[in-house]
């Protein structure tokens, strides 16, 4: 989504995307309409009661709600400019991918991740991925259980790669539990979320469940005013700002899931309070 201002936000089309099969759908463009009366003149705390954890009707159009996210986010941008984070209560580093995905010792993503973590023993992940491997090895992490709706296509895959990871470990630290979100709640202390259930419709089903638990919110789709995520618990964030560069790529890139996900530059950032609210 692209406004006026230049702003762009981003968010998956569970409709139209197989990773590795198409690009995502195209971006829109819109012009000469004040998109932010959408949200009136703060869009705030509220933004995601009021709309985006509203689950889409049985048989709803899910690129619409794509679109809607993608909007959002993109009407969300002010809040990500210079001093903004800072101003709303928020501490933040920005990193490159390879550098938000490997556990490193004393970097400054595995000291907002080790932090975020606290002395959970047990960390939950919902979706396969995400920052799955670096909070398996956190210290003081044992198990890390991951709750993926859509396990079944991608079995062989999931197997393969749990079996990478678990070998480092010398055990079955990270284990599939099928779509048990209940079980998450049930013994996890800390929990990985994806903003990406904002557009397949399954947001409000999983802060219902896990409420009162302290989440990791990661992925793309979650660019959305930072005390939303905070009101729901959310310790940390990780997701990402696009720019021009997102839009060029798409019009000349085959690969742009790719591109997507693996060259850009990742934002991290936490309530400044210690007790994430």
């Amino acid at each position: 989504m692209v406004l006026d201002d230049g702003s762009i936000g981003a968010a998956m089309d569970y409709e139209r995307f197989r990773p590795g099969v198409a690009s995502p759908a195209a971006v829109t463009s819109l012009r000469g309409v004040h998109l932010a009366d959408y949200l009136g003149t703060s869009p705030g705390a509220s933004l995601l009661d009021c709309d985006l954890v509203r689950t889409p009707a049985a048989g709803s159009d899910l690129t619409r709600q794509a679109v809607k996210i993608a909007l959002l986010s993109a009407l969300s941008r002010s809040w990500f400019r210079h001093g903004g984070l800072e101003e709303a209560g928020f501490d933040h580093i920005v990193a490159p991918f390879d550098e938000v995905h490997p556990h490193q010792p004393g970097s400054a993503v595995t000291e907002a991740l080790t932090r975020a973590v606290g002395d959970a023993a047990t960390v939950g992940i919902i979706g396969f991925g995400g920052l799955m491997e670096h909070l398996a090895e956190i210290d003081g992490v044992r198990r890390v259980l991951v709750a993926d709706l859509h396990e079944a296509p991608r079995v062989e895959r999931v197997r393969e790669t749990l079996a990478r990871f678990n070998a480092r470990f010398g055990e079955p630290r990270i284990q599939m539990v099928g779509n048990d979100l209940r079980r998450l709640a049930d013994e996890c202390e800390v929990v990985q979320i994806t903003p990406s259930s904002l557009c397949n419709g399954t947001m409000d089903e999983v802060l219902r469940t896990l409420r009162g638990l302290r989440l990791i919110v990661v992925g793309p789709s979650g660019a959305l005013p930072p005390p939303v995520w905070r009101g729901y618990g959310a310790v940390l964030v990780c997701t990402e700002l696009k720019d021009s560069r997102f839009v060029r790529a798409y019009h000349n890139d085959d690969h742009l899931y790719e591109w997507f996900v693996e060259y850009d530059r990742r934002l991290l950032y936490w309530p400044t309070s210690d007790d994430g609210r």
